[in-house]
């Protein structure tokens, strides 16, 4: 989706949505915001614990400076704010919240609530698909296990990339999580996407 040289990542003709092929889905740019601050340097171990996204305009198939700036660093945690900008005019604007990595022990009158959903394995393709492979939506495969993408009611969908986000690099668990984002409103919508 992306070539990335420095601080410039060269949007390939896959980033686009299904609006317009010249603007970028946004689940491309969210994954490339998660890439770039999983790879900053730390002064402890640290995870990312919120990433905020705001698209502040279409996002043009271009070329995108990633610009990072540290608001505050320090031992338990590192407050980032990201801009992507085409041509020096700001497209979308992160802020990111790292903490410390650490064992914490928990009281024990606190229960963990588990998700017992299905894997993907026993899940079912949608019943929506992304035919056209050059867009963004294209590299990505949808497993429901309850209800279905696009489908009004509670929902529940397994999304995978088998598209490498950055050329040469391997797509982590954050990159997954913030590409998918874009994807939600697709999943146990409320109101009927053919009127609303």
């Amino acid at each position: 989706v992306y070539r990335v040289d420095g601080s410039i990542a060269y949007a390939q003709a896959c980033a686009a949505g299904p609006w317009d092929p010249s603007m970028q889905h946004g689940g491309a740019p969210a994954s490339l915001i998660a890439w770039a601050v999983e790879r900053m340097p730390m002064r402890e171990p640290m995870h990312v614990a919120r990433m905020t996204l705001d698209l502040l305009r279409p996002v043009p198939v271009a070329p995108l400076e990633i610009k990072i700036d540290v608001q505050r660093e320090g031992r338990k945690i590192q407050v980032c704010n990201v801009t992507l900008l085409h041509e020096g005019v700001a497209c979308v604007r992160a802020t990111v919240l790292k903490i410390r990595q650490a064992e914490t022990e928990l009281p024990d009158d606190v229960i963990d609530e588990q998700v017992t959903l299905p894997g993907p394995e026993q899940g079912r393709e949608s019943k929506i698909r992304f035919t056209d492979y050059e867009q963004f939506a294209g590299g990505v495969t949808l497993r429901s296990v309850r209800g279905s993408f696009g489908e009004l009611g509670p929902g529940a969908v397994w999304f995978r990339a088998h598209r490498q986000i950055i050329e040469g690099e391997p797509i982590t668990p954050l990159m997954r999580a913030a590409m998918t984002g874009d994807f939600c409103n697709g999943v146990s919508s409320v109101l009927d996407f053919n009127e609303w």
